[in-house]
């Protein structure tokens, strides 16, 4: 008992007079100018240079470390720093200044900046190179900026880099090998006239991030999961790419030439605007969740092709091979978004994309009958096949009604060609017609008859008729009202005086007087050329007429089902009947694609 009171007394009495331990004094942050930062780095011997928890004052520093706007001659100017370490800036406050400006200089090796958190902060890179990376890690700050700089390797920004207050990111006229932006808030990117090997952002977030990117050549694309408010590419070249662009609000595309295939995951809320772009290979999607109103995406632009992507597997689906066919849900999905397109231009009124779109789908769906008649082989699949590929052939499934009139009129000629080889009605190169022609000319020149004895002939019954005629009338004055008798006059008169006027003229102008082989050979010279011009004449004649009445016959039967006032005599009447039924079918089918033009 009395050991443990002894003991609680010493430690009580240690206790009592004992003085509590000052606290270690904080160490003061160093400080010292942009300058002098860049005069140790490059007089360090180490491999690497490391800054941590410093304070850099950016007072009346020398004109190649301020934001003064200078000339590319003035730039060029200044000797290179070579900056051999590896640079870890970390946690650094900046006062005095809100520019931190690297102005002709190569780093060797990498350059790290991280948990700097200036939100005034303007970091510029003027005439610099990287032949290591440049890491941008969990930093706050305003905006970075890069003009006619190069990157052996990469640029990344990474680890919840954070900027604010404009435009955060300025990449003008340099080049990159990879640019790789992961894990960060609010990014706002403008980059113009650069080469990026590598372009790839994934998990940005915020509601303001803004890509501006204008005259970039860039190999391979990546955006994954990135929200972006408003995305502008203007006259770039991407050469490979991987496209997701969900979540967005307003994205604009112009003179976008893309050499390899899309894969896009399209989902925006405003708009999409798409012009004059250049997509070489068919474009891949998989989502689609577009505006009506505020979607410009002209179909030539997709190069008339878009596949389909599986979510899981990311593997395009054409709806090409028979195993692609096979599966329904992909197929399905695929004409979902050809359907989604197709929607979006008759909503806007572009009814050139909306049949362009509509007859590739339609293709699609002729590809899918056709594998199945394969797999079935009925009278009704191969006929649901070949109706596909016949309204494909005669007016694009519709959506072309001047292709299908044209097609009729090609219909039309071919059954006129049938007529004309095969006349149901006489004509001049008929064969009672030719050789009747041909035995009077032979008669005309052997004898002396002349043209005017072969017209009394062929109008004698004529003038008997006359003749006939005035008898009647004479003899019935009478018997008959006068206004009978007092037209009947001079309608006598004027056919008979008409008459004699033909037969005076044709006795004029009979240049044969006499038998042929009796005519001078001078004036055979003469007569034979005329008579050369006549036959022809009269054998063109035929073919002209021959031509109008095949051509009026067809067009008859074309329309009127065979069964017009123009009768087909012979076998022909058969092939009448046939045109009359391809006709039918081929009115219904143009009166269709015309109807439906007009609703649309």
């Amino acid at each position: 008992m009395k050991t443990l009171f002894t003991i609680f007394l010493l430690v009580f009495s240690l206790s009592l007079f004992a003085q509590e331990s000052p606290k270690k004094p904080e160490k003061p942050k160093r400080k010292l100018s942009f300058s002098q930062l860049f005069k140790e780095i490059e007089n360090c011997q180490d491999t690497i240079y490391r800054l941590e928890n410093a304070v850099i004052n950016l007072q009346n520093e020398p004109e190649r470390f301020t934001n003064r706007y200078l000339a590319d001659s003035i730039s060029h100017s200044y000797d290179t720093i070579l900056i051999k370490p590896q640079i870890e800036l970390k946690n650094i406050q900046f006062e005095g200044g809100n520019v931190l400006c690297f102005r002709k200089m190569k780093f060797a090796r990498r350059m790290i900046l991280q948990q700097i958190k200036e939100t005034h902060l303007k970091i510029i890179f003027d005439y610099c190179s990287f032949a290591n990376d440049l890491d941008l890690q969990n930093n706050h700050f305003y905006v970075i900026q890069m003009s006619n700089s190069g990157f052996k390797t990469n640029l990344n920004v990474i680890k919840t880099n954070t900027f604010h207050n404009g435009i955060c990111f300025q990449f003008l006229k340099s080049n990159v090998n990879t640019f790789f932006i992961n894990d960060v808030d609010n990014l706002n990117l403008e980059i113009t006239n650069a080469k990026i090997a590598t372009f790839y952002t994934t998990d940005v977030r915020g509601e303001e991030n803004l890509l501006n990117i204008k005259k970039t050549e860039l190999n391979d694309l990546f955006i994954e999961n990135t929200q972006i408010k408003a995305s502008q590419w203007l006259d770039c070249v991407i050469k490979k790419n991987f496209l997701n662009m969900t979540d967005n609000h307003i994205i604009y595309l112009e003179k976008l030439k893309v050499l390899d295939t899309l894969f896009w995951l399209i989902d925006t809320e405003k708009s999409l605007d798409v012009v004059d772009c250049d997509f070489q290979k068919p474009i891949t999607l998989n989502i689609i969740n577009l505006p009506n109103e505020n979607t410009h995406f002209r179909w030539k632009f997709l190069n008339k092709k878009i596949v389909f992507a599986d979510g899981s597997s990311g593997k395009p689906y054409q709806a090409i091979t028979n195993e692609e066919l096979k599966n329904e849900d992909k197929f399905s999905k695929l004409m979902a978004i050809y359907f989604r397109f197709y929607a979006i231009y008759k909503f806007c009124g572009d009814m050139e994309s909306a049949n362009a779109c509509y007859v590739e789908m339609k293709e699609i769906e002729t590809r899918k009958l056709k594998h199945d008649h394969e797999q079935k082989q009925t009278l009704k699949t191969y006929l649901d096949w070949q109706m596909n590929e016949f309204l494909h052939t005669f007016s694009d499934y519709g959506t072309d009604y001047v292709k299908s009139l044209i097609y009729a009129f090609y219909v039309i000629l071919g059954f006129a060609l049938l007529y004309f080889i095969f006349p149901s009605q006489e004509d001049n190169l008929s064969k009672n017609r030719f050789l009747k022609f041909f035995t009077k000319a032979i008669e005309y020149f052997r004898t002396d008859k002349q043209i005017l004895d072969f017209q009394q002939e062929k109008r004698k019954e004529e003038l008997e008729k006359l003749e006939n005629f005035r008898q009647n009338l004479v003899n019935s004055q009478s018997e008959i009202p006068r206004i009978i008798s007092f037209l009947g006059k001079p309608f006598y008169y004027q056919n008979l005086y008409l008459t004699e006027f033909a037969l005076w003229l044709l006795h004029r102008t009979d240049l044969a007087k006499g038998k042929w082989s009796e005519i001078p050979a001078r004036r055979k010279l003469f007569l034979g050329t005329l008579v050369s011009v006549y036959f022809v004449f009269y054998v063109c004649n035929g073919l002209f007429m021959r031509a109008l009445n095949a051509f009026a016959l067809s067009l008859n039967f074309f329309t009127t089902l065979g069964y017009g006032e123009m009768q087909a005599r012979g076998w022909i009447k058969y092939l009448a009947v046939l045109e009359g039924a391809v006709g039918w079918f081929l009115l219904t089918v143009f009166s269709a694609s015309l109807v439906s033009q007009l609703l649309q």
